[in-house]
């Protein structure tokens, strides 16, 4: 996409151990652009995936008689940069409406929208659980809620103390998740499995990644190094390219069917250290610039990917 965008490659830069450096330079005379390539993902999601496919999710018991399902939800970029309501558009008469009548000043939607920024200054941490060992600790605790007839965490409450014991236990060492047993079928022995399950909003918006980035790029945790790197290069023209993580961003498919109407329509205050910035998501690649706003491109047939980017931008 650069190397079409730019008419010609881009070098690789080397790394310093010393001084943070951006990731690609391309220069032609007195023109020098640096790109400083992240994916922006969750760590947290891509671990319990791992996890899961390492085998680590099943456990079979010689102390409970059921097969236990826990339910641990999956962090998506959905949870932990929360993309702003959808506020309605103003109406003028409704407002004055209420004004006359109840004495009360409706927020226009600019006002509800900053108020929202205000409230949401960054990416929310969503707490999950470890997988290892989380069956071994489950055992003795998911025992005490068979011995009282209990299949699930969710539902009615035992007024027994060692239930209301077990049950705080499992919440603790799950983080709330729910949990629910079932009789063994055909070959299932008695035992816990592990199972991932993702809740997410999807809203077809392109703007919704706009504010993802800028809860990114206004939280220093996860920008400096974007921010850093540029800074520190000769350059008249300065790239950051965000690569979004299909498998963690539900508006990877919104990009997919919408191809170039895919295109972010609200203005992004960039930092300084930050002349031009691309949202790559799936076939899609937007650019924005202040002088020239937003526009958006296919990405060539031919790459898959986006540039290889340097340190993880993950938010988690």
């Amino acid at each position: 996409m650069l190397r079409r965008e730019f008419g010609s490659d881009l070098d690789r830069i080397n790394a310093s151990p010393e001084r943070a450096t951006a990731d690609y330079r391309w220069c032609n005379g007195r023109l020098i652009r640096s790109v400083e390539v992240k994916e922006i993902t969750v760590d947290t999601h891509r671990q319990l995936v791992a996890e899961a496919k390492a085998g680590k999710t099943a456990r079979d018991s010689t102390t409970l008689s059921m097969r236990w399902m826990i339910m641990i939800n999956l962090p998506t970029l959905s949870t932990v940069l929360e993309p702003m309501p959808s506020f309605p558009p103003d109406d003028p008469e409704l407002a004055a409406d209420v004004e006359q009548f109840f004495g009360a000043r409706m927020m226009t939607r600019a006002e509800r929208e900053a108020e929202w920024r205000r409230t949401h200054p960054g990416p929310k941490h969503q707490p999950t659980p470890q997988i290892k060992n989380l069956g071994r600790d489950l055992d003795p605790h998911l025992l005490v809620l068979e011995q009282h007839g209990i299949v699930s965490t969710h539902g009615p409450r035992s007024e027994d103390p060692a239930v209301a014991a077990a049950l705080w236990a499992i919440a603790m060492r799950t983080h709330g998740a729910i949990c629910m047993a079932h009789n063994p079928v055909r070959d299932e022995k008695p035992g816990i499995d592990v199972a991932f399950v993702a809740g997410y909003v999807r809203t077809e918006r392109a703007d919704v990644l706009v504010d993802r980035v800028e809860l990114w790029l206004h939280n220093d945790d996860h920008s400096k190094n974007v921010r850093t790197s540029l800074t520190n290069e000769p350059s008249t023209e300065r790239h950051a390219v965000l690569v979004f993580d299909h498998q963690t961003e539900p508006e990877y498919w919104s990009a997919t069917e919408q191809g170039v109407g895919f295109c972010p329509t609200r203005d992004l205050q960039l930092p300084d250290a930050i002349d031009v910035l691309w949202i790559i998501i799936g076939p899609i690649a937007c650019r924005f610039s202040a002088s020239e706003g937003w526009r958006a491109l296919r990405m060539p047939d031919e790459e898959t990917t986006a540039p290889e980017p340097g340190a993880n931008g993950a938010v988690e």
